[in-house]
């Protein structure tokens, strides 16, 4: 009996070892997907703070303004690794971070291209 439950187990390595994590970056971005639950996390978040357009006030003067953006879909009742290995569904996932982003906006004909960046930039864990 041992022998059998130990051979059953050489054929389920990868069980403890599912990704829980990846990142990765591209076009001075941070991109992620991450376990939460049982559901997925996807992430696109700018490396650097950008700078944006100062607020000025005749009365009050003017204050400098940077921010970075960050973008967060939940994928439901999945994991990292079924979530990644669907790569059409992933890759859809990803185009619509992208088309909600204005810094974005005006590249429509390269989104493909980035959304393959960054999902060839992973790394899981």
């Amino acid at each position: 009996m041992k022998a059998i439950v130990l051979a059953a187990m050489a054929f389920f390595p990868l069980m403890s070892s599912a990704a829980t994590l990846c990142q990765g970056a591209a076009h001075n971005h941070r991109f992620t997907v991450i376990q939460k639950g049982a559901d997925v996390e996807v992430s696109l978040d700018n490396e650097n703070l950008v700078k944006y357009s100062d607020l000025k006030d005749s009365q009050e003067g003017s204050l400098k303004i940077s921010g970075r953006t960050l973008t967060q879909i939940v994928v439901e009742n999945t994991n990292v690794d079924d979530f990644l290995k669907k790569q059409a569904l992933s890759r859809r996932v990803v185009l619509a971070i992208i088309a909600g982003r204005a810094e974005y906006e005006e590249d429509q004909d390269l989104w493909q291209s980035y959304a393959g960046s960054l999902l060839s930039s992973l790394k899981c864990q």
